[in-house]
């Protein structure tokens, strides 16, 4: 079914860039009749945790086309979402730890070519190069660690087990689980990222386009931990509890310090990133908790945070293209000259800091309920005590755009936002507070 796919891929890469929405909705049909049909279901692993994220991932392609279209070169423009496509829906679709490794290998080099070719000053040669450097290198010791478990498959005892290893499916021994599992939580612990392995993340964002900062941040981070619940913490739950105190603790610190760290940053990119690295550090604490509470509450806010971070990085590319810069100095009191733009940035900043009844609100309030379950009462002191820090930054950042003082010609002479560039992103900011009242009904 992948190889049918692969071709009408390669069809479509050298069609006008209007198609690639059809061709988005026609591959997640495909991959749909993939699921119900061809596949059995103890090959595929994860169907509805995954599909969720094939959803995210058919909007947001469909919404790159839509911001992208006008400002890359049509051919190699399409070209890469297709590519993107067809990785990502393999990743999400399968739990064979083989394929969600060789796909996860394969979006890296569409997604450094989007920052190399269209990133925005000089060093965007290095971020790309970093990016690759870090995630590619990370690859390495989860590439020994699958040849190693490769010979505890209980399917199979010969080479063919490497290519049907699956994850939930492996019976180790706690001496194993605690030596293979360090390598494949520093693997996916890079590509999360989770501090302090997120030093490239930080670089690619501010040099990708905002066509490349949605995707990263929307989709790809969200590989990372997915691998992390599927392939790391459920088939290793001896060495989760023999690593617990390290975990926690990193866990905490990658929390506490990105949140500050963004206090420091002018650069709206960097303080968006940072306050992912945040979030992401701060499900890594649902994940330790081994519970399914602790897992829904993880992969709620993964689900969620791509929807907030897409539309946020889209509103800073729209400030970007419009006036070269993104200096948190320079753009203030956008309200009052631009009231739609600051109602779509107001509502991704509630849904951000997990406003009440949104998505990440929920998702967060199950983690902490999680917690529980961990050995010591302190871990939830501390973790509330952490969390108040992460809002910090959105709500100073927030505050300096829409409501500062605004003495700059070229801000008081701005245009707002079209009405299908708001109808796009207010539809982003209100889906975390919607798929929360559906989850109810």
């Amino acid at each position: 079914m992948f190889i049918i796919e692969s071709f009408i891929l390669m069809f479509l890469s050298y069609v006008p860039l209007t198609f690639v929405v059809p061709s988005s909705i026609f591959i997640f049909v495909l991959q749909l009749l993939n699921l119900l049909i061809f596949d059995k279901p103890e090959q595929m692993g994860q169907p509805y945790v995954g599909w969720l994220f094939v959803v995210l991932t058919t909007l947001l392609l469909i919404f790159s086309n839509l911001i992208g279209r006008f400002n890359h070169d049509l051919r190699s423009y399409t070209l890469i979402l297709h590519c993107l496509n067809i990785t990502l829906y393999i990743a999400f679709s399968s739990n064979l730890l083989l394929d969600f490794f060789i796909s996860y290998e394969f979006v890296l080099f569409p997604m450094a070519f989007f920052i190399y070719k269209w990133g925005h000053g000089l060093s965007r040669i290095r971020a790309a190069a970093m990016m690759l450097y870090y995630t590619l290198l990370s690859s390495i010791p989860l590439l020994v660690g699958l040849i190693f478990m490769s010979n505890f498959n209980k399917f199979a005892n010969d080479l063919d087990s490497l290519f049907t290893l699956n994850s939930l499916n492996i019976m180790l021994s706690d001496e194993h689980q605690i030596a293979f599992f360090f390598f494949i939580f520093l693997a996916f612990a890079v590509k999360l990222p989770l501090w302090p392995f997120h030093t490239w993340l930080i670089e690619a964002h501010v040099e990708a386009p905002t066509v490349g900062s949605v995707i990263l941040a929307a989709i790809l981070l969200k590989l990372g931990g997915i691998g992390l619940l599927y392939h790391c913490f459920l088939p290793f739950e001896t060495a989760v509890v023999y690593y617990q105190p390290i975990l926690v603790t990193l866990s905490l610190l990658g929390v506490l310090l990105p949140a500050l760290t963004a206090l420091r940053q002018t650069d709206l990119k960097r303080i968006v990133a940072y306050s992912s690295i945040s979030h992401m550090s701060f499900t890594l604490l649902g994940l330790i908790t081994l519970s399914s509470l602790g897992y829904e509450g993880a992969v709620t806010i993964f689900f969620a945070h791509g929807f907030v971070s897409a539309g946020l990085f889209i509103v800073i590319g729209i400030l970007y293209d419009r006036y070269r810069t993104r200096s948190i100095f320079y753009l203030t009191g956008l309200n009052s000259n631009m009231p739609y733009l600051s109602l779509v940035l107001f509502i991704l900043h509630l849904a951000n800091c997990a406003f009440p009844g949104s998505l990440n609100f929920f998702g967060e309030l199950a983690i902490l309920n999680s917690l529980v379950y961990l050995p010591s009462d302190t871990v939830l002191i501390l973790t509330i005590f952490t969390m108040l820090f992460t809002v910090v930054a959105p709500f100073w950042m927030i505050s300096r755009l829409l409501f500062g003082f605004n003495n700059t010609i070229s801000l008081l002479k701005g245009i707002d936002i079209s009405p299908t560039i708001f109808g796009v992103l207010i539809f982003l900011g209100c889906l975390p507070f919607l798929f929360s009242i559906f989850s109810y009904l």
